[in-house]
């Protein structure tokens, strides 16, 4: 019986002890702990700091921080919208028109909205002054104050490239040379046939060959209108044979006169007045948004791990703690031992 009480005893001890050693057996003395994060930065400086406490308590322990471990996950481009603007200037157009930029601009399969726009005037034809300049030759024997005043021109319009009609206004007339002008009067002699020819109080004996009338030719020239300062007879010929003109004798004659005379060249100018011609167009602005990478920033997925040790503790607590455990369990043994003798002592008794 005394044998038995002991094992008994000793089993307790070696349970309780066994109770303290398993706990620090199986402690590995790390821990770790992570923490995912996206953070965008300069190029290769994902790191950040404040992720992990210095110092945790976990199951009673107190661990601390040793070191920290960056994994990259992902990399990608940082982004930021800008606007950006493009600016259509129009053709211009009259004045009088209805001019209006679309709201909306396709370019290239993109959409642009207008933002602004502004009118500006322009000059769409500039005034314009064409001078016209024609001339007209007026042979001899007219009159200057006779020459037409003005004179139609046709020419081509600078500006339109048509055909068009203008009125000039002579300005001068000027003698241009000289022409010799010939003519030739008729002349008719009634009965041929008598013995003279009355011509201007004067009686003139009749001839075959040609009309008898030199030394007559001032008076002939007169009769005929002709400006004897001017004309000049310079031969006489018969027309044909005699004839009977109502029963008389009649012969048919002529005289060559010449005069040298003037011929002219009067001037005309014109114009073509093309008038100014104003205009408007505008200048339209269109934007829209765009992304564009930032140069020198990205953004980085990351995975942080935390190293932490445990902290080493005062060796004499849990010793204290264990002499205590160990004293506790021997007072127990004792305990029992000594109820276990008196119960065999009062069992003896009872059997004497």
């Amino acid at each position: 019986m005394k044998r038995r009480n002991r094992r008994a005893a000793l089993l307790l001890v070696f349970c309780l002890c066994l109770a303290l050693a398993l706990p620090v057996s199986a402690d590995s003395g790390e821990l770790f702990r992570t923490e995912r994060y996206t953070v965008q930065s300069k190029e290769g400086a994902y790191q950040k700091e404040g992720l992990f406490q210095e110092r945790i308590t976990e199951s009673g322990r107190t661990w601390q921080l040793t070191d920290v471990t960056y994994e990259v996950e992902e990399t990608r481009p940082v982004t930021e919208e800008e606007t950006v603007a493009q600016t259509v200037t129009s053709d211009p157009v009259p004045s009088s028109e209805d001019l209006r930029p679309p709201e909306h601009l396709t370019k290239e399969g993109i959409l642009w909205e207008l933002s602004d726009v502004s009118y500006a005037d322009t000059i769409l034809q500039e005034a314009h002054t064409q001078e016209v300049e024609a001339q007209e030759a007026y042979g001899p024997g007219i009159d200057p104050e006779m020459i037409l005043r003005t004179k139609e021109v046709t020419v081509t319009d600078e500006v339109t490239g048509e055909e068009v009609t203008i009125s000039c206004e002579l300005y001068r007339v000027e003698e241009s040379g000289w022409q010799t002008v010939y003519e030739t009067l008729p002349l008719i002699f009634y009965e041929y046939d008598a013995g003279g020819y009355l011509f201007t109080g004067q009686v003139i004996a009749p001839n075959d060959q040609a009309p008898a009338l030199a030394g007559y030719e001032t008076a002939l020239l007169e009769e005929a209108g002709y400006d004897p300062a001017v004309w000049t007879v310079t031969g006489y010929a018969w027309a044909g044979e005699p004839y009977y003109l109502d029963g008389q004798l009649v012969r048919e004659g002529s005289a060559s006169v010449e005069s040298l005379q003037p011929v002219y060249m009067a001037y005309y100018s014109g114009s073509i007045q093309t008038e100014e011609k104003r205009g408007v167009y505008y200048n339209a602005v269109y934007t829209r948004m765009k992304k564009r990478e930032i140069p020198g920033q990205k953004e980085y997925a990351v995975l942080a791990t935390a190293r932490y040790v445990r902290e080493r503790e005062n060796i004499w607590k849990p010793l204290a703690i264990g002499i205590g455990i160990v004293t506790l369990a021997v007072l127990a043994v004792l305990i029992l031992y000594v109820l276990a003798k008196k119960s065999l002592q009062i069992k003896s008794q009872a059997e004497i």
